[in-house]
């Protein structure tokens, strides 16, 4: 049996040794006339083999449709149970794909074309030319069959890709009616069914016209698609609304080239309008942008491809080099048939790290500072690497005339401090002597006068001394003296020294020590010096109340904080306490005497011991400065020559030397 398959399964392929099978229901209540077509039926042998069941009622043949399939229905109209043409159309009902032949003994013609409308595919009448014409009837009604279910498959198909379809479809014929469209044309244009219900596409164009921003462009596409149907059309319209639809027409041809009419797209393409406009506006910024920067820059792909500039770049490069993008690096900038050999190009890309580098080719003909950087695609991968070349001319010469104005002032301060310190001590040491010699001379007012004098005369020596050190410390000349020390021990040695001071005010100078001090590294006259001008500058703006000198642990550093109970200091004049030559008004609005040098000296001392200073004050509350110390100071320099003395046996002077100060 297994050479033997469905009719329709067999009937596309060429039968050869194959035997195709067809089942046939036959509905008959006559023995006789059911076995004569079981017979005939048995005597074909033209590659088909007929299987019969039979029913001798309606009911009967009802339930062998609903159990077995069957290709095709051979029904007489005298049933027991149902005669008539009824007969057809209840048996349609109980299986509606399989094809019904009526096979009766009435001969009439009006008869038979009822019962194919009533839904038969064809009439036959029993008799001596059944035999003829029962199998090839059979035959073309299962393949009639056959072909509407394929139409109707397709016809299905269509329409579901039509409904899915994320575009407006609307057909047309070749006279211009409406032969279908889809709900989303409906969606999109806004046009009730019933609008083009009637087939005419005039309504529907009105409707659409009147959305439209250039109705006018619209209707004259139609009309010369209208009169070149071979023409296809993408263009995209613009409504009242502002959405954006892209439309797109095609003709309909068959096989025979004839035109059957047009099918038209609209897809709604505003969202991607709007992405597209912003990415074009992107671009334009990031464009802009690019071509604002005034230093030189260009991109360069994996094999060194210069493949964008800005244009700055192409304003110096372009006259040169006109035809530079797409070119090697090193054939624009150095004029080399090789990669130019201190360039840091490579390392960006084999690193993936920014490479920065001063670059003086005579060539190019200045000074560049360059920076490249990699470019990486989604995935991480180095596909290209950003050159940024800024013009350094400028900066190096400002630097040079900036060293060289430092030390000219470096050497007019010494100069100048040396040419005032000698007459300045010739005229203390005069006055001391006339003040000892003639002492019993002068009368007080005399005295006081001497006195006035040799004030003024130490006033303009401690200047001259602070001016000296903070030029010193601002040049990196100071030698800091490095001990292991108790800060403990500093601390009680400046409190003493500055006690007298604080009592001719009748203030308290307490202090609060670190219980187990760690042993820190500092210079001690350099850290006294700081913590004597804290103390000093609290007793001078303190007028009631106590000074405190307190030193605590924070982590592995010290931090040591002059706290006084005086007027405290206006928010916004603390930004200034550190700078130099800045003195603030105690509260009698008077300026207190001082070279408003001393913070700047400090702040200076504290950061060469890689510390740092600052202050907390609260109007009529009191201030508090602080500096930290760190366990183990950080040898860094600022650029500039610093030497570091320590007094330990066993520790040599270190100098340091950084790069830039070369």
């Amino acid at each position: 049996m297994s050479n033997v398959k469905p009719l329709l399964l067999a009937r596309d392929e060429e039968e050869t040794a194959s035997t195709a099978e067809c089942r046939v229901l036959l509905g008959e209540d006559d023995i006789v006339d059911c076995r004569q077509v079981k017979l005939l039926l048995a005597k074909f042998t033209d590659g088909v083999r007929f299987h019969v069941d039979s029913a001798g009622t309606l009911r009967e043949a009802g339930r062998c449709l609903s159990n077995n399939h069957y290709d095709v229905v051979l029904l007489d109209l005298g049933l027991p149970d149902s005669s008539g043409l009824d007969t057809i159309q209840e048996a349609h009902e109980m299986s509606p794909a399989v094809p019904i032949i009526v096979l009766t003994g009435l001969d009439d013609e009006d008869v038979g074309v009822q019962a194919i409308r009533r839904g038969a595919e064809d009439y036959l009448v029993k008799g001596p030319s059944l035999e003829h014409a029962l199998v090839r009837t059979m035959r073309h009604a299962i393949e009639r069959r056959r072909i509407q279910e394929t139409l109707q498959f397709k016809n299905i198909l269509l329409s579901t890709q039509q409904e899915v379809s994320p575009d407006g479809i609307l057909v047309v014929d070749e006279k211009g009616a409406i032969l279908s469209f889809n709900h989303r044309f409906i969606a999109l244009w806004g046009i009730l069914p019933e609008a083009i219900g009637a087939q005419s596409d005039e309504l529907a164009l009105q409707l659409v016209l009147d959305k439209l921003v250039d109705p006018q462009e619209f209707l004259c596409k139609v009309r010369f698609l209208h009169e070149h149907p071979s023409e296809t059309s993408q263009d995209e319209i613009v409504l009242r609304d502002g959405r954006t639809f892209d439309r797109y027409s095609a003709p309909m041809h068959g096989p025979d080239s004839r035109y059957y009419g047009r099918i038209w797209y609209f897809r709604d393409i505003t969202e991607r309008k709007v992405a597209e406009d912003k990415v074009r506006q992107a671009a334009e910024e990031w464009q802009h942008t690019f071509d604002a920067i005034a230093d030189f820059i260009f991109i360069m792909d994996e094999e060194s491809r210069i493949v964008k500039a800005n244009k700055a770049f192409m304003q110096v490069i372009g006259p040169k080099v006109p035809d530079f993008l797409g070119r090697k690096c090193y054939e624009v900038m150095h004029r080399l048939g090789s990669r130019w050999p201190g360039c840091t190009f490579l390392h960006s890309l084999e690193d993936k790290v920014s490479e920065v580098s001063e670059v003086d080719d005579s060539v190019i003909g200045v000074p560049l500072l360059v920076t490249t950087s990699p470019i990486y695609d989604d995935k991480g991968k180095v596909t290209g690497v950003v050159h940024l070349a800024k013009d350094i001319s400028q900066m190096k010469k400002a630097h040079r005339e900036m060293k060289e104005a430092i030390e000219m002032k470096s050497q007019f301060i010494s100069v100048a401090s040396h040419e005032l310190r000698t007459p300045l001590t010739a005229i203390k040491e005069s006055i001391e002597i006339v003040n000892e010699a003639a002492a019993d001379k002068l009368d007080a007012e005399m005295k006081g006068f001497l006195d006035l004098a040799k004030r003024n005369i130490d006033r303009l020596s401690r200047l001259i001394n602070d001016i000296l050190d903070l030029q010193k410390l601002e040049a990196g000349k100071v030698e800091l003296h490095m001990q292991e020390l108790d800060i403990n021990e500093v601390v009680k040695e400046v409190r003493a020294s500055m006690a007298p001071l604080a009592e001719r005010k009748n203030l308290q100078l307490s202090l609060s020590l670190i219980d187990h001090p760690p042993r820190l590294r500092f210079d001690k006259d350099k850290i006294t010096q700081v913590l004597v001008n804290l103390v000093n500058n609290a007793v001078k703006f303190t007028e009631t109340g106590s000074i405190t000198i307190a030193a605590r642990r924070e982590g592995d550093a010290v931090v040591v904080t002059v706290a006084d109970t005086g007027p405290g200091i206006k928010k916004e004049d603390l930004p200034k306490l550190f700078q130099k030559f800045q003195q603030l008004e105690s509260p009698s609005r008077r300026k207190t005497g001082g070279t408003g040098l001393g913070l700047a000296i400090c702040k200076q001392i504290v950061e060469k011991h890689t510390g740092k200073i600052w202050v907390d004050s609260e109007v009529g509350v009191g201030t508090r400065f602080s500096f930290l110390l760190p366990a183990e100071p950080v040898k860094v320099s600022d650029g500039k020559k610093n030497t570091v003395v320590d007094d330990e046996p066993d520790v040599l002077t270190v100098t340091v030397t950084m790069k830039g100060g070369q």
